[in-house]
């Protein structure tokens, strides 16, 4: 019955063994996450409305200065990050601690393909902050597509594997997260206006820098629904969305973007193919 019960145990502890060596880079254990959640000895950083807890990765300072960084003065935030050794490291992990029942978003605008970045809004469903820089480079200076994974207020980042990349560990992850309340219009676009053109309507913007990030690039998006969708002209909104961020894509130098809202609502990979404006 000893020998048994000893074999038993081997068996048990081999089958653990197993699934920790097949289990990702960011997965936990429930208990290893509450055991991490009560540790004090996490580095923590508060900010507005909302406070960072690091679990796994380093605060590389508390506060980021982005006053040149869309006309956004005096923006408190956080700048995270981890060094990656091989392809078995864990990921980056923190927490978000919200007031207010605050929740985390996926931009609508990386329905495609995620670029690892996200929103933090209210319950008011207003911005509380968002990823302004998220970056993966290996030792090489090669740069690597993020994965970001959210559970609740747990956020985990890693890289993406691809089979013909190439990577030279270590690879550093790094994030920066603005606080920011919803910034207006002017904070992302120097002027806006309709015009009549070529016998059309057309809303001309001049956006002040090129949106790096779905977090950044929806922000900006709300700012001109919120000013111009109450006015008569402002239709098809779907296919107008689609034009700007087309033009944030592929034709980010043009001055101004125009949006025409009575192109058709078309697939984004037609308005694409069409200049833009499909």
């Amino acid at each position: 019955m000893k020998i048994k019960t000893f074999t038993k145990k081997i068996l048990l502890s081999l089958v653990l063994v197993i699934l920790l060596v097949n289990s990702n880079a960011l997965a936990y254990s429930n208990t290893e996450l509450d055991m991490i959640k009560n540790d004090t000895k996490l580095e923590k950083t508060e900010l507005d409305e909302f406070s960072i807890k690091v679990i796994d990765g380093e605060l590389v300072n508390e506060e980021v200065n982005e006053s040149k960084v869309f006309n956004i003065n005096k923006t408190k935030g956080v700048k995270i990050q981890q060094i990656i050794e091989s392809s078995n490291s864990r990921s980056l992990l923190y927490e978000v601690e919200m007031e207010n029942n605050g929740e985390i978003w996926e931009p609508n605008s990386n329905a495609d393909e995620s670029d690892g970045s996200f929103i933090i809004k209210g319950d008011s469903d207003d911005y509380i902050a968002f990823v302004n820089k998220l970056s993966a480079t290996d030792a090489s200076g090669n740069n690597l597509k993020v994965n970001t994974e959210i559970r609740n207020n747990r956020i985990a980042q890693n890289i993406i594997p691809n089979s013909d990349d190439n990577i030279n560990y270590p690879v550093t992850i790094e994030v920066e997260i603005l606080s920011s309340k919803q910034k207006g219009f002017y904070d992302w676009f120097s002027s806006g206006y309709w015009i009549n053109r070529s016998g059309e309507i057309s809303l001309s913007l001049y956006v002040r820098n090129t949106f790096h990030l779905d977090s950044t690039l929806e922000q900006a998006w709300d700012s001109v629904k919120t000013k111009f969708r109450s006015d008569s002209r402002w239709k098809n909104e779907a296919g107008m969305f689609k034009q700007f961020r087309c033009h944030n894509s592929y034709a980010p130098w043009k001055k101004p973007w125009n949006l025409e809202p009575w192109r058709p609502n078309s697939s984004y990979l037609v308005t694409v193919a069409k200049g833009c404006n499909p």
